[in-house]
């Protein structure tokens, strides 16, 4: 992903797709639930830090693992800037721990515009 694109995004409030998981530990899959999370920082190397707004856990992403973001300018409220991270990997939140797991398949491409 474009780290210029990344630092972008740096205070947007962003969905993740795919969704990020939850698991008991030891325990069943919860439902999915899809939630905020605060692009907290984005360094040079284009590592993010983004908070889940709902249980404060903090993943770290590098840019090899975004494919894309998109803007979403109909989320936006009270100042708020709202958007999506296109991930190349699943986050599990488990307890207090994230972990990272490869995708099965590819993301989907955005759709061209026939010319």
């Amino acid at each position: 992903m474009n780290k210029q694109k990344l630092r972008d995004s740096l205070y947007f409030h962003v969905r993740l797709s795919p969704v990020a998981r939850c698991k008991i530990p030891g325990g069943p899959w919860l439902p999915k639930v899809d939630r905020d999370w605060f692009v907290q920082s984005v360094d040079p190397a284009g590592i993010v830090h983004l908070s889940n707004t709902s249980s404060g856990h903090v993943a770290i992403l590098g840019s090899d693992r975004i494919h894309h973001f998109e803007y979403e300018p109909d989320r936006d409220w009270n100042g708020n800037k709202h958007g999506m991270y296109v991930l190349r990997t699943q986050l599990v939140i488990s307890g207090n721990e994230i972990h990272y797991l490869p995708l099965a398949h590819r993301p989907a491409q955005p759709a061209r515009p026939s010319a």
